[in-house]
C-alpha cells in the first residue's frame, strides 16, 4: 500500500503516520526505485492497534512496547487499568464533593458561604502517583511468571487441565511469595521501561536447544559450558553485570526454576520437563568436572572471580547455566540503557 492509501484505510494522518515511523513504530520497507515508503498489512494493523490504543489513552512508549514486545502486555495495560480506577475514584469522590456544593449553595452565595461549602464538601487531593500501582493483585503476579516460564508454555490453545495448572501458579505465588520471588519481582518492577522490555523480548534458541539434548549429547553441551565459564571470567563487565544483579536477579531466577512452582510448570509444560532434565544433567556433569583435578583450576578462579555472589551448589548447580547466558544479559541490559 501506498502512503495516501494507508491513510484512508486508518484515518491517520500522513504527518501522524510518518511520525509513527520516526519513533519506530513502524518500520514500512522502502522501495528502491523511487523511495517512497510501501506499507504492508501488518503495518497496516499496526497503525489501527495504535490508534485504538491511543484512544484508551496509552502513551505512544507504552504502544511501541505492546507492538515490539507483546509478552509485555500484561504489565503495561494492568498499570494503565490501575491508573484510570484511581482516576475514576478521584473523579467520583469529586463529583460528590461539587454535588455537596450545589446542593447546599445559596441563591445569594458570597465568598464565605462559598468557602465554608468548599471547606465542607471535602473534595480530594488528585493522586500523587497515578501510574502507582500494588504488585500483589493477581493481574500483575502473571506477569512475573510470564517472565520465569512464558517461553516453555505451550504455543497452543491450553487444556482445561493446563488452564488448572496455570491459575494455580498464579494463585500460589499471590498467596504464598517466597523470598526469591518477593525479590525478582521488585527487581523487574523497579526497571526501566526499555530494559524491561529487552528482557522480556529474549530468545529461546538455547531453551530449544537444551531440550532436545539426547544423554549422549551431555557431555558436549558440558565441555561448551566450560568454554562460557573460561571465557566468562576473563570478561570484565560480565564479571560486574553479575555480581550487581546476582542478589536480585541470577540468585532468585535460578533458585524459582527449582522450586515447587517450577515442578507445576513441569507437569504444565513437557518442554519445560525436559529443559529441566537435559540441564540438570550438564550442569552436574560441568560441577563433576570443576571439582576433579583437571577443573580445580577453573573452578578456583570461578570463585575467586564471583566470590559470594556464587553459590554453585545450590539449585542443581543451575548458575552454571545462569553463568552461560550472562553475556546476553549484560547486553540486553546496555543496549537498553
Amino acid at each position: 500500500m501506498k502512503l495516501k492509501e494507508i491513510c484512508k484505510k486508518t484515518g491517520i494522518s500522513k504527518r501522524n503516520v510518518h511520525f509513527y515511523i520516526k519513533e519506530g513504530i513502524l518500520n514500512p520497507s522502502v522501495n528502491p526505485d523511487n523511495g517512497y515508503y510501501e506499507f504492508s498489512e501488518g503495518d497496516y494493523q499496526k497503525l489501527v492497534f495504535v490508534r485504538q490504543m491511543r484512544n484508551a489513552g496509552l502513551s505512544l512508549s507504552n504502544i511501541r512496547s505492546l507492538i515490539h514486545t507483546p509478552l509485555t502486555a500484561s504489565h503495561y495495560l494492568n498499570q494503565y487499568v490501575n491508573q484510570l480506577k484511581q482516576e475514576q475514584r478521584h473523579i467520583e469522590q469529586t463529583l460528590i464533593s461539587l454535588n455537596h456544593i450545589l446542593s447546599e449553595l445559596p441563591i445569594h452565595p458570597d465568598f464565605p458561604a462559598l468557602y465554608s461549602l468548599c471547606i465542607e464538601s471535602g473534595i480530594p487531593e488528585k493522586p500523587k502517583d497515578l501510574a502507582a500501582e500494588d504488585m500483589n493483585d493477581y493481574r500483575n503476579i502473571t506477569t512475573i511468571n510470564r517472565y520465569l516460564w512464558a517461553a516453555f508454555l505451550p504455543q497452543t490453545k491450553f487444556t482445561d487441565y493446563q488452564e488448572f495448572l496455570w491459575a494455580k501458579v498464579n494463585r500460589l505465588t499471590l498467596e504464598h511469595p517466597t523470598e526469591d520471588y518477593q525479590r525478582l519481582r521488585n527487581f523487574l518492577n523497579n526497571l526501566p521501561s526499555a530494559q524491561f522490555d529487552q528482557l522480556f523480548s529474549q530468545q529461546s534458541e538455547r531453551y530449544s536447544y537444551i531440550s532436545s539434548l539426547k544423554p549422549d549429547e551431555y557431555k558436549d553441551c558440558s565441555r561448551e559450558m566450560i568454554v562460557y565459564l573460561k571465557e566468562g571470567i576473563k570478561n570484565p563487565r560480565n564479571v560486574q553485570f553479575w555480581k550487581q544483579y546476582y542478589a536480585d536477579f541470577f540468585y532468585p531466577t535460578v533458585m524459582l526454576h527449582d522450586s515447587e512452582f517450577s515442578r507445576i510448570i513441569m507437569e504444565l509444560s513437557p518442554f519445560y520437563r525436559e529443559y529441566v532434565f537435559n540441564i540438570g544433567n550438564v550442569c552436574k556433569m560441568t560441577y563433576q568436572y570443576l571439582l576433579s583435578d583437571e577443573g580445580s583450576d577453573l573452578y578456583r578462579q570461578l570463585k575467586n572471580t564471583y566470590g559470594d555472589n556464587l553459590q554453585l551448589e545450590t539449585a542443581n548447580h543451575g548458575m552454571l547455566e545462569g553463568l552461560v547466558n550472562l553475556s546476553d544479559f549484560s547486553e540486553q541490559m546496555i543496549l537498553s540503557d
